[in-house]
């Protein structure tokens, strides 16, 4: 696990948790239903190991999202400073784009809000 993987206060991570709550929030406000998903590895402390994530689950975005009232896809990716796509993020966001799926990649609350109202209008 890297440097930031506990979430320090200020740490990358915290800031994309924050967002992430943010974003949530706005769709529940939007009535998009959405949830967070994990796809990092889990402590697992029955094996006092960490489990980790099966190779299709790679690649997946942070929230996963379905828009009324057709049911459309929406897959919203985070990416906070310098953080950058993962080869498995770029696969799978070519493969649910190709499906007709939305998939977004946000920076901060207000470059959410803006891809997020274009794409559920």
């Amino acid at each position: 696990m890297g440097k930031f993987a506990l979430g320090r206060r200020g740490s990358p991570r915290s800031k994309t948790s924050a967002l992430t709550e943010q974003i949530l929030g706005y769709l529940a406000v939007k009535n998009v239903p959405a949830w967070r998903n994990n796809t990092m590895a889990v402590w697992d402390a029955k094996r006092n190991t960490y489990r980790s994530v099966k190779p299709r689950d790679k690649g997946v975005a942070d929230i996963i999202a379905v828009v009324p009232p057709a049911g459309r896809l929406l897959e919203i990716e985070i990416k906070v400073g310098g953080d950058r796509q993962s080869e498995w993020q770029k696969m799978h966001q070519k493969w649910i784009e190709s499906a007709g799926a939305a998939y977004l990649i946000v920076k901060d609350f207000d470059d959410a809000i803006n891809q997020i109202d274009k794409t559920i209008r």
